[in-house]
């Protein structure tokens, strides 16, 4: 799909053989990674093409996250991400699912179900003796947002990058990936100083617990916006 995509913005695709790699999707669950965030993801069907908004819901059901609804063309992609630990993420998901049909934002007779997926966070080593990490399971992911599309592409990208220039999967590759990685990948994750931790996760547990009333909801996406390439304080 991506690569259609690409074509028809006029990308060049160039097919040529270089040398045999084993590519591993492991992603997430990768054997090197703490995961501290999970989320629950539903693709939905509508019989009618859907609102072209966004909903957003910050700190949904007390959760440490956010809770999404995304329009496409004839369907609409439902989920929620929270850090770990958390016992009630899935209910909280299904809660969710409620609160859009109550709204009317979503049909009565739809009944997603969700695919849960673990987010690593804390970037980790980049690359071993015959293996290379890119996206989640180098832990390329946005603390804050759970963001990890952006990031596995850009790798993936930096990683082709290097094979072309040195013709195949050498040492010299993967250190100019790694070095490429730390440079234009790694600054976006970098972490806050522990004083804002104090700072900002006293506001977050404010709005959780709903004792900031007034202008609650723009505190919420101010608290999102304002730390969002910025480590988790939770």
């Amino acid at each position: 799909f991506i690569l259609k995509q690409a074509k028809k913005q006029g990308a060049a695709f160039i097919q040529s053989k270089l040398n045999r790699a084993d590519i591993t999707a492991t992603g997430a669950k990768h054997f090197t990674y703490k995961h501290k965030g999970i989320c629950f993801v539903a693709e939905a069907k509508t019989k009618s093409k859907p609102e072209p908004k966004a909903i957003i819901h910050y700190f949904f059901n007390h959760i440490k996250g956010y809770a999404w609804l995304f329009p496409k063309k004839h369907s609409v992609n439902i989920g929620l991400g929270t850090y770990l630990p958390c016992r009630n993420a899935k209910d909280a998901f299904f809660r969710f699912i409620d609160k859009l049909k109550e709204e009317s934002l979503l049909q009565k007779n739809i009944a997603p179900k969700p695919n849960a997926a673990l987010i690593p966070f804390s970037p980790r080593k980049l690359y071993d003796k015959n293996t290379v990490f890119i996206g989640d399971s180098a832990g390329l992911v946005a603390p804050k947002t759970g963001e990890g599309i952006f990031f596995a592409m850009l790798s993936g990208k930096l990683l082709a990058d290097a094979i072309w220039r040195w013709k195949e999967l050498s040492k010299r590759a993967k250190k100019e990936y790694a070095i490429q990685c730390k440079k234009k990948i790694l600054p976006m994750l970098k972490p806050i100083p522990f004083a804002d931790y104090s700072i900002t996760w006293k506001l977050a547990k404010a709005i959780i617990r709903r004792k900031i009333k007034k202008h609650q909801g723009l505190l919420a996406k101010e608290f999102f916006r304002l730390t969002a390439e910025n480590r988790s304080p939770f």
